[in-house]
């Protein structure tokens, strides 16, 4: 992934910008998809989330919900639709490792 861009969540490769103008925050480019799709066949999780319909129907293809990487390595999941209302997300950094045999 490269930072700063918006890759759509979903199995498709091209038209990944297609549904833009449903989402509240767009999608960077036509080829900006990211299939996680291995992460359920490596069993991280139990399936792909599709998000609810709203004023687009959302599928596996273009799952309705976007994932970008911040500059600071803060990973960002957020909702295509908030339904008029504040734009969902949710964020998550990765966890500092321990140096120099720090147990504590």
């Amino acid at each position: 992934m490269t930072e700063g861009q918006v890759y759509v969540i979903g199995t498709d490769t091209s038209g990944c910008d297609d549904q833009n103008a449903y989402c509240d925050t767009n999608v960077t480019a036509d080829d900006t998809c990211v299939n996680l799709a291995g992460l359920v066949t490596e069993g991280y999780i139990g399936s792909v989330p599709i998000g609810p319909d709203g004023d687009d129907t959302w599928v596996a293809g273009q799952t309705g919900y976007t994932l970008s990487k911040a500059s600071t390595g803060i990973l960002i999941i957020e909702d295509c639709e908030s339904e008029n209302a504040t734009e969902i997300s949710i964020l998550r950094q990765k966890k500092s490792q321990k140096k120099g045999g720090d147990t504590s």
